[in-house]
């Protein structure tokens, strides 16, 4: 009995093989590495600055949100918000704000009106570790 049926080379299998191997380290070392970093920023921001972790969320309406990832409370000395054509917005220094742990909060309102979604603003918050600092798109 004599069979008729093509197939391919064991050379092609073996390189398809390969191929797919290789993609799939590729892949997944993209991925490990991604994640591995993100690990780290987040141990790094919950350890630095004696516990404490601050980070501006977003910037949304009236508000900007900051949240503190730490485990201790941040005194925010000085926070400034200007809207990316350099017009002043708001900066109210005098009082420090208390950033409590785990806590997302809102800092500071736009004097005239709300922040536009889409609109650039740069914002920079002084607590006691030093600057925190950041240009976000209004939502």
């Amino acid at each position: 009995m004599v069979f008729n049926k093509k197939a391919i080379s064991p050379v092609v299998a073996t390189a398809l093989l390969l191929v797919v191997a290789v993609v799939a380290v590729v892949g997944f070392q993209s991925w490990f590495t991604t994640f591995q970093s993100k690990q780290l920023t987040d141990v790094e921001l919950q350890t630095s600055s004696g516990g404490a972790a601050i980070q501006i969320e977003r910037v949304q309406e009236d508000l900007v949100y900051i949240l503190n990832r730490g485990n201790t409370a941040v005194s925010v000395a000085d926070f400034t918000v200007t809207s990316a054509d350099g017009d002043y917005v708001c900066s109210p220094g005098a009082t420090p704000v208390s950033i409590t742990t785990g806590v997302t909060s809102y800092a500071c309102a736009k004097d005239a009106g709300t922040y536009v979604a889409g609109e650039r603003v740069s914002v920079i918050l002084e607590t006691a570790s030093g600057l925190v600092t950041g240009d976000y798109l209004a939502k």
